[in-house]
């Protein structure tokens, strides 16, 4: 139902620093078991000069969907580290293009979560990441 989205949405948002919430939109999101994909427009404001995105831009943006996914799979009250990044780019994006951000659950124990990203644009693939998260008690 359009209302349970639109509040999936916000708290998405919420994950963003305030900062970019007005430079980063999550345009939308689906869940799939131990899976989410979100679709994320940037403002021209984070375009450089030459209609590029940044490699660091992706990079925050697939961090968000991993930290997302990792927070929906904590299993007790704690937070999460992140303890490594492993990024590959793959094709350039730019602007105007809707990125698709796809986090899924590589493995799990109860100190450790590795989350696998893909990073695509109309079906083609631009980065691939795969995040290490210490999971921490409160």
């Amino acid at each position: 139902n359009s209302a349970s989205k639109l509040k999936h949405l916000r708290c998405y948002a919420m994950r963003i620093a305030p900062t970019l919430r007005e430079l980063i939109t999550v345009e939308d999101f689906t869940r799939e078991g131990a899976c989410i994909s979100m679709d994320i427009s940037l403002s021209q404001d984070l375009i450089d000069d030459d209609g590029l995105i940044h490699g660091g831009m992706l990079a925050l943006i697939m961090s968000i969907g991993a930290e997302e996914l990792a927070r929906q799979h904590l299993a007790r009250d704690g937070y999460l580290i992140v303890s490594s990044a492993s990024i590959n780019y793959l094709k350039q994006a730019v602007a105007g293009d809707i990125i698709n951000i796809r986090a899924c659950i590589a493995g799990k124990s109860e100190r450790m979560m590795l989350v696998d990203v893909d990073a695509t644009v109309a079906g083609e693939h631009v980065a691939k990441a795969l995040y290490s998260f210490i999971i921490e008690e409160e």
